[in-house]
């Protein structure tokens, strides 16, 4: 990504791609998708859960060149959400 914002006002996460797309992410739905193996165990498989509606985030942070951290409401922050799996979602 070239920018990423979170726009509180919205609730969302809005990711732009060096090919100018623009991903608008709520941040429910990124919290329902958290890879982490705390969420999804370590089978490899990757499901959705069921999240509050009111999620929001606490904080946003860079791994690396590779990935971004996020912290939500419900103090969760294990999760690692790389580049490619914000292209993704």
């Amino acid at each position: 990504p070239v920018d990423i914002a979170h726009v509180r006002a919205e609730n969302l996460l809005q990711v732009t791609w060096d090919d100018s797309r623009v991903a608008v992410l709520p941040i429910p739905y990124l919290r329902s998708w958290c890879p982490c193996a705390e969420c999804q165990g370590h089978s490899g498989v990757v499901r959705q859960m069921t999240v509050a509606p009111e999620m929001t985030l606490l904080d946003a942070w860079e791994i690396g060149s590779y990935a971004i951290g996020l912290r939500f409401s419900d103090r969760h922050d294990k999760g690692l959400f790389t580049w490619r799996w914000l292209a993704q979602l």
